[in-house]
Order: C-alpha cells, then structure tokens, then sequence
C-alpha cells in the first residue's frame, strides 16, 4: 500500500500514523484512496500492519479521495478526525469528518470504532464564491480559548492549484460536536482576543 500524508496522533497514551493512500495498485488506477491507521511501538518504527478504516463512500468523498488526516479532540474528550475529500481541480474540495465511537481505552485501529458523517463538516459556499475548502488545520488564538481552522480555497472556479489562498474562521461546539460557519470570502475580517500578557 502507497501512503501519503502521514499525520501523528496520540490518544489513550498510545501514539499512531494516520495517512491516506491506495491499498492496491486497482485503486490506484481509479485513484481511490483509504484512510489508513498503524500503531506505533516507537517514534520510527510501526506496531503492526496498517489498518483500512474510511474508504470514499459519501457524495461528497468525489474523486475518491481521502487525504490530509488531522485529528481533533471536543471539550468532553471525543476524538474527531478531519480529512480533505474530493479533488481541489473541482469546486466541491472540501472537508470530511469521522467520530470515534471508542474510548481511551480502545485502539483506533479498531475500524469498526470510526463512525464517518454523511455530511462534510466543511464545503464550498457559492454565494461567497469561495471554491474548493480543504487540507484544513487547526490552531488556537493567542490567549488558547479559541480553536481556529486554518485551510485553503480558491476564489475562482477555473483554477487548479493556482490561485489558491489561505483562510481562517473560529471553530466553535455544539452537542460535542465541530462547527465551522461557511467559508467566508478572503476580505472577511475576523477579530480574536488576545491575553494581555502577549501584548507589548
């Protein structure tokens, strides 16, 4: 199996690679790509073999790609994982999400644990001609109270990987659960606080 994208997470005190990348050489002809997760015995060396736990199934999942993994834990302790899904070609480039149904006490390589959204958490806004939202990150602001998300998008339709800009908006929770308001376009002016102490 070919894996790109490697992303640490730790969870339950045990430390894992999750990545996208095409189990056969079958899908990399079609260029379906799995979310893959291993376990970790070291920082260099893997426990195990690499367990398949998402491949594209959704409307949204378009090009059949699944990459760019980052993980995200709510206030209360469930662990979320982000994924970029479809093709940023498109317009339709956006952000999937995945919950883990397991606790701290349960592998996440267990596949059977990983519940995928029927919907993104994040897509394309045509009314704010913002195209193609994904390979998101996350960061706080300076003080550490708010959780920002951090992606790319385009503001034109008929580019690729040109023209592609970087955006921010405040992830906030509801019922545990991450929301980010629509894309909003790139003169959008956001405010956060900053904690004195960062101040000059």
């Amino acid at each position: 199996a070919e894996r790109q994208y490697r992303t640490p997470i730790e969870y339950g005190g045990q430390r894992y690679i999750c990545n996208g990348g095409f189990f056969r050489e079958s899908d990399r002809a079609g260029h379906q790509q799995s979310r893959f997760i291993t376990k970790l015995k070291s920082p260099t060396a893997f426990d195990g073999m690499p367990t398949v736990i998402a491949r594209p199934t959704t409307d949204y999942e378009d090009h059949k790609i699944l990459e760019g993994p980052i993980g995200l834990v709510s206030p209360d302790g469930t662990l979320y994982m982000c994924y970029a899904a479809g093709h940023t070609r498109g317009q339709e480039y956006c952000t999937g999400i995945m919950k883990f149904l397991g606790d701290k006490n349960d592998s996440l390589a267990n596949a059977s644990l990983w519940q995928k959204m029927d919907e993104p958490l994040h897509f394309v806004d045509y009314d704010s001609r913002v195209y193609s939202p994904g390979a998101m990150m996350f960061t706080t602001s300076p003080d550490g109270e708010q959780i920002w998300a951090v992606y790319h998008a385009k503001k034109y339709t008929y580019t690729a990987y040109t023209m592609r800009r970087l955006y921010a908006q405040p992830l906030t929770w509801e019922n545990d659960f991450p929301v980010i308001e629509d894309p909003k376009p790139v003169d959008t002016i956001f405010t956060f606080p900053i904690n004195a102490k960062t101040v000059e």
